[in-house]
């Protein structure tokens, strides 16, 4: 005689073995059993990301943000942000030179150019040379740059437009070409 907690039993182990056959693999035996990694496609997005991972400035750092490029006659550097919301930007350059009619400005990039495209277009460092093409000169605002010059210092303000400006300091006697640095411009 059979009791009825051994049927149950029974029955218990035959639903757990059938789960179990379900839940298998269907594919043949022989069949690779390792598990792939799976790929999830999303939608394209319709914002593009910066080409930076830099933060993006709000508009309050971005108001007290200016520029200082020091020409010393061989070499030029800046300082200041890296990266800045569009908007217009003091740039007070300090010329150590001897040359005369130094200027500073920008030029923005095309997509795809970098500043080191714009490095190898010159060829050599001061060498004069007509903008490529690719480099467009941003254009100088008419806001006055608030702060207090040396006597080798001038200050004008700049409309940066979004993406890769070079910096540049370009002077008339001799006429030579000077690549100060990069700068990214975002939208705001």
């Amino acid at each position: 005689m059979v009791r009825p907690h051994s049927l149950r039993l029974v029955a218990s182990l035959t639903l757990v073995v059938l789960l179990l056959a379900s839940c298998g693999n269907t594919a043949d035996d022989s069949a690779d059993t390792t598990l792939a990694p799976t790929t999830t496609t999303l939608p394209p997005t319709t914002t593009a990301a910066p080409a930076t991972t830099e933060p993006v400035p709000s508009s309050t750092e971005a108001a007290g943000a200016f520029f200082v490029v020091m020409f010393d006659g061989t070499e030029c550097t800046t300082e200041g942000p890296t990266v800045v919301a569009a908007g217009d930007y003091p740039f007070v350059l300090t010329d150590l030179s001897d040359m005369t009619g130094a200027d500073v400005r920008t030029q923005v990039l095309d997509d795809g150019y970098t500043y080191q495209d714009m490095l190898d277009f010159q060829g050599g460092a001061g060498e004069y040379f007509s903008p490529p093409e690719w480099a467009k000169f941003a254009l100088n605002g008419f806001a006055p740059v608030e702060r207090e010059m040396a006597e080798n210092q001038t200050g004008k303000t700049i409309v940066l437009d979004t993406g890769l400006h070079a910096i540049t300091v370009g002077t008339g006697r001799p006429s030579t070409v000077w690549l100060c640095g990069s700068l990214h411009v975002v939208e705001g």
